[in-house]
């Protein structure tokens, strides 16, 4: 168990009052000097607020208090670890029964006596009270910062603007002007236009522009998106404390992108799949019938200077009640040996496979067996390396026997459309059961006796 020290920083302004990190450190310090002792680890949390508890550092400490390896924090101040009284009560109650003692410069985080307790729990919801009053102020600074005519938003300026000094402003604001010398008079109406009037999409339009590096930029789908939706275009300025149109010079009539947002809002943006087995496939384990399942990755090892995102598509069917999938693709090299003795009128081909597959097994649990011998000492060195090496011998020949009657199924099966291959099979079979616990397969022949009358 170790002495640590807790710093919270949260703005500038506070470190400029004192309350910067060293400036904290060498108080804690001389804090621990006076009680004869020293801080072993420190637990920094610089540009967080005092009401947010998710910090990195904080929650490292707690984890640390849980596991016994805390026995003093040393901070400055209560609100360094909290400006919320609900937030104070609950470190309280992990604090004291973790056995773990806070040490303040202020004496307000003592709650072995009343009034240690009392004090400090003042102290906390005076904090809270400035905290609470610190957004009103900020919305009101931000409401006559935007009527002056400056863009108070943060970050940087939108696609086809730069930001510039406003002389209209009293403090130093910026407004928007348009840039010049990238051909932005002629992007942005176009992407309008065309998202609009649907001339074309906007992933197709995001891989043009992107080709002819427009305004001297990479585009992707979400660029284009961001600036339909952005009201900034047709010169409104909009957000959650103010609204006011004609606001900052626009590209295109509000008529325009009323459209194109509207079109934008009646695409759908989900895509569908094609599965071979969907709807078709059981659970042996419990009776369920799967639900298809799918995840998209992009490709790695993609050229840099390539514009396009490949993506690779895994297909999956779940059970719903024991939470566990199948790929597709192994589900295929499963069934294609049963579906080939039916397709290709070959079913000694299908015996050969699933024998060359029994024999495998057999050779894997032989090899269970001898290693079991050998740890009891029931067999000696030499006959263990010789068996051994017969065995794994064999296996690699039945391996290559396998991948041999593999490879005809990516030449003649694997190549075929998802229709193509579900017709095939449902041809011949009316659905299949897996069993996700022994990973065997079961497939359900159609009934082909027709009834007499």
């Amino acid at each position: 168990m170790c002495n640590v020290g807790y710093v919270r920083v949260s703005t500038d302004e506070q470190r400029k009052r004192g309350y910067s990190v060293d400036g904290q450190k060498q108080e804690i310090e001389s804090m621990a000097e006076r009680n004869e002792e020293k801080i072993e680890t420190w637990y920094v949390d610089d540009g967080y607020s005092g009401t947010n508890v998710h910090r990195p550092e904080l929650k490292k400490m707690l984890k640390d208090c849980s596991r016994g390896m805390i026995r003093k924090i040393y901070i400055v101040d209560s609100d360094r670890l909290t400006r919320v009284p609900v937030h104070r009560y609950s470190f309280n109650k992990v604090f004291s029964r973790f056995n773990v003692a806070v040490v303040s410069n202020s004496f307000d985080w003592d709650t072995s006596t009343f009034q240690g307790s009392f004090s400090g729990d003042i102290k906390t919801l005076t904090a809270y009270y400035e905290v609470s009053q610190v957004r009103p102020r900020t919305l009101r600074g931000l409401k006559e910062s935007a009527r002056q005519g400056n863009y108070s938003k943060g970050g940087r300026a939108p696609r086809g603007y730069i930001r510039v000094k406003n002389p209209a402003s009293s403090k130093s604001g910026t407004k928007l002007d348009k840039k010049e010398g990238y051909g932005w008079e002629k992007i942005i109406p176009r992407i309008f236009t065309f998202i609009a009037y649907r001339i074309d999409t906007t992933r197709s339009l995001a891989r043009k522009l992107d080709k002819e590096r427009a305004g001297g930029m990479r585009w992707d789908e979400n660029a284009v998106v961001r600036i339909i939706r952005n009201p900034i275009y047709w010169g409104c300025f909009a957000s959650c404390w103010y609204y006011q149109e004609n606001h900052q010079p626009a590209y295109v009539t509000k008529e325009l992108a009323e459209l194109a947002n509207s079109s934008l809002d009646s695409v759908t943006k989900t895509r569908k799949y094609d599965y071979v087995y969907g709807g078709l496939v059981k659970c042996a384990d419990c009776g369920c019938w799967t639900r298809n399942d799918v995840t998209v990755k992009v490709r790695k090892n993609v050229k840099k200077n390539s514009s396009k995102r490949v993506y690779k598509i895994y297909k999956y069917y779940e059970c719903p009640n024991c939470l566990k999938r199948i790929n597709e693709n192994k589900l295929h090299c499963m069934v294609y040996p049963r579906l080939r003795a039916e397709w290709k009128k070959k079913p000694q081909d299908l015996e050969l496979y699933l024998e060359l597959q029994e024999k495998e097994k057999r050779l894997f649990k032989r090899k269970d067996i001898l290693n079991h011998d050998y740890d009891n000492n029931l067999i000696s060195d030499d006959d263990y390396e010789q068996e051994r090496k017969e065995i794994l011998k064999n296996i690699k020949k039945i391996k290559a026997q396998i991948k041999k009657a593999d490879k005809e199924y990516f030449s003649t099966f694997f190549p075929l459309s998802e229709l193509e291959k579900r017709s095939i099979f449902q041809k011949y079979y009316c659905s299949l059961e897996y069993s996700y616990k022994f990973k065997t397969i079961n497939l359900f022949k159609l009934n082909r006796s027709k009834k007499k009358n």
